[in-house]
């Protein structure tokens, strides 16, 4: 359980892998790169990890997050 949530976990090999993609900062103390690694496994899909951010990579590291998604969604 996360924050008293029932884990969804498993119902990610359900989502299809190329549609979706895992961002994580370096160092999210939250939710963890390891954590992370692990639910793109589970769906089958990418895993961008933000170097020097940590809970909101988006905020913290803008532009490099603006990129991987730019990148992601120019490969689709």
């Amino acid at each position: 359980m996360i924050f008293e949530r029932r884990s969804l976990l498993a119902g990610l090999k359900y989502i299809a892998g190329d549609s979706m993609m895992v961002l994580c900062g370096e160092h999210d103390k939250i939710r963890p790169p390891a954590e992370s690694i692990h639910m793109a496994r589970l769906a089958g899909c990418r895993y961008v990890e933000v170097p020097d951010a940590g809970h909101i990579p988006n905020l913290e590291s803008s532009a490099f997050v603006t990129r991987a998604l730019v990148d992601f969604i120019d490969g689709h």
